[in-house]
């Protein structure tokens, strides 16, 4: 009798601890897909401000400067796209007038290039093509602002984490390929491994001891320090 219940009491546990094992995993898997959530919703929010941005910046110029305004960012946007994704992707902007303040409305083609069904960015497409449209806004809005006299660095942080594997290698190739024809330095913080292989300079940061550890092994001597935290 004894035994009995020491061996019902032992599988009692043992479906306890397997349904524990069971709920914990479904908790790190619920974790895990919350904190895509929020990065998704980051990502949102920073091209919701990008988007801002542009539009006070196309609203405040005068109609013949904005005119050429949203030209170059349909064109560098547009670009940008089509290089990533290979097809015939394009980026519209469209002015409305409401009173005395123009309304700037962004859109996007289907990938034939179709004006007849535009889409707003964020609608119905994945994060991808939202990293790549702020990526052109970005680009595009720095030529504004400073035009031929615009050669300072432009700095990204993870400028295309939502990016697929299948088109990652083509946003590095954009990058490079702006960086060479505009003489302009990129610098990017990534955690994306061939994002960081293009680079003409590579800095690694890691945690060892509590301290963060920088590493430079592209230069003619191995360069290291380590920085309190």
């Amino acid at each position: 009798m004894i035994n009995e219940s020491i061996s019902q009491l032992n599988n009692f546990i043992d479906n306890k601890n397997e349904l524990l094992i069971t709920k914990k995993i479904r908790r790190d898997e619920l974790n895990r897909q919350i904190g895509e959530i929020d990065d998704e919703i980051n990502s949102l929010q920073e091209y919701q401000k990008l988007n801002m941005e542009a539009s006070i910046l196309l609203k405040a110029a005068s109609k013949k400067a904005r005119v050429h305004a949203i030209d170059v960012c349909e064109k560098i946007v547009t670009s940008s796209l089509q290089f990533v994704f290979q097809n015939n992707i394009k980026f519209i902007i469209e002015e409305k007038e409401s009173g005395k303040n123009p309304q700037i409305e962004f859109f996007l083609t289907d990938e034939n290039g179709n004006e007849n069904f535009l889409t707003n960015p964020t609608d119905a497409r994945g994060g991808g093509v939202v990293d790549i449209v702020a990526l052109g806004l970005r680009i595009a809005i720095n030529q504004l602002l400073y035009g031929e006299n615009n050669f300072g660095p432009l700095v990204f942080d993870e400028p295309a984490k939502y990016v697929s594997r299948e088109y990652i290698g083509n946003v590095g190739i954009f990058l490079k390929n702006f960086s060479k024809d505009f003489d302009r330095q990129i610098i990017m913080v990534t955690h994306d491994e061939y994002l960081s292989n293009i680079g003409d300079c590579v800095y690694a940061v890691d945690k060892e001891d509590g301290k963060s550890k920088i590493i430079n092994n592209f230069s003619d001597e191995y360069i290291e320090f380590k920085i309190d935290i």
